[in-house]
């Protein structure tokens, strides 16, 4: 029996990917059923916390000027 891959590397952004292990025998299976490149998953995963973190940044803008609006900041003919 082989030695499984270890598991849960931990990148950057805190989120897990997981190396799958060599022997899925105790499964009953010959193989890895969901064959994979935990590298593409991670960059992946990194692509969409650099979008989930600039959407943020876009939402925290946005509720600033919303504020800065209702309180007489933002007025004229692009205002209305």
């Amino acid at each position: 029996m082989s030695s499984p891959v270890p598991h849960g590397s931990v990148h950057g952004s805190g989120t897990t990917v997981s190396n799958s292990p060599a022997d899925w025998s105790k499964l009953g299976l010959d193989g890895n059923p969901l064959p994979g490149n935990p590298q593409v998953l991670q960059q992946i995963v990194d692509d969409f916390t650099y979008l989930r973190d600039t959407a943020w940044s876009v939402s925290q803008g946005l509720d600033a000027f919303v504020a800065s609006a209702s309180s007489g900041g933002f007025a004229g003919a692009t205002a209305d």
